[in-house]
């Protein structure tokens, strides 16, 4: 979900305690007279509570949940706590601002893809509106009836419906990849030292327990835990698909290979895979809505002009 609340308070928040290596009281302290802040309230109020929070003795993680003004994820949170027992904050603060910058990015490309079907549909609509008021001003009661307004409806629906459907898929594949996060998430807290079943409970965050692809995270870490292999352990996830593509990089590795490179790597080419789908997906959204368009209007027209022709005479012409 689009926060730009979240992105931009992490990248300050990133710039004065990893960039500056400043401490957080006066990471705070400085960026609640930022003037980022000073133009968003919402910024502005939660640096206020979150400094007041840190001088009375709460910890960061605490201090964001109470936070009233900006909504931060159990996913957010949790690093936070993380890094604070780790204390390896800087690298969860640096991993949570790219993880919102890939968020942002995500959204935008969604927001972008749909600025070209909403102008069409609009454009359609407008269509629509002139040869209704054209029919109007030419008092053509002849063939505007009920059968006619029924054919136009229906046509109308049908190709909105396709449309609809269309916008569908391609939110589909724009939107983010929970498993390619869940991966790279769990690569991130293995490097920082984390062992592999802690890891995946961060997973699992990500995913939702209650999802399907949650439910089979959380097989595969029972798995583990019960000394099962990588490549059986992760088999019902690689069966799947969409994520076939990380299946023979899971049988090639080998119990002396690095876990957090092995999950980075997976998260990668989830990646790579993903990008195929969305750009191939991006370059399908003018075509698809021109075609869309089009049959629309030459329907719209031949409905509406061949009733004119029969009546005034110029096909019996021919």
């Amino acid at each position: 979900m689009n926060n730009k609340n979240v992105l931009t308070f992490t990248r300050l928040l990133h710039d004065l305690y990893v960039i500056q290596k400043l401490n957080l009281y006066d990471s705070f302290e400085i960026m609640k007279n930022s003037p980022c802040c000073r133009k968003n309230k919402r910024l502005r109020l939660s640096a206020k509570d979150i400094s007041q929070s840190l001088r009375e003795g709460s910890l960061l993680s605490t201090s964001l949940k109470k936070c009233r003004y900006i909504k931060f994820d159990n996913t957010y949170i949790s690093f936070i706590e993380f890094s604070q027992v780790s204390g390896n904050l800087s690298e969860s603060i640096s991993y949570l601002k790219d993880r919102e910058e890939r968020s942002q990015e995500v959204f935008n490309n969604l927001l972008s893809a749909l600025i070209y079907p909403v102008f069409v549909f609009i454009l359609a609509i407008a269509v629509l509106f002139l040869f209704f008021f054209y029919g109007s001003f030419l008092n053509s009661t002849d063939f505007f009836t009920v059968d006619f307004i029924k054919k136009i409806a229906l046509d109308f629906l049908v190709i909105f419906f396709m449309a609809l459907f269309f916008l569908y898929l391609l939110i589909k594949n724009l939107k983010e990849n929970k498993v390619y996060e869940a991966f790279l998430a769990s690569g991130f807290l293995i490097k920082s030292g984390v062992n592999v079943s802690n890891s995946l409970d961060y997973a699992l965050l990500i995913l939702g327990p209650a999802s399907k692809l949650g439910q089979i995270f959380k097989r595969i870490k029972e798995k583990l835990e019960f000394g099962m292999d990588f490549p059986t352990a992760f088999r019902e996830l690689t069966l799947i698909p969409a994520f076939s593509a990380i299946e023979n990089l899971f049988f090639l590795c080998g119990q002396g290979r690095g876990r957090a490179d092995l999950f980075i790597k997976a998260a990668e080419l989830l990646k790579i895979q993903d990008d195929k789908k969305r750009n191939f997906c991006l370059l399908l959204v003018e075509p698809v809505f021109i075609g869309l368009t089009g049959v629309f209007l030459l329907t719209l027209v031949m409905n509406f002009f061949m009733p004119v022709f029969m009546n005034t005479g110029l096909l019996q012409a021919f």
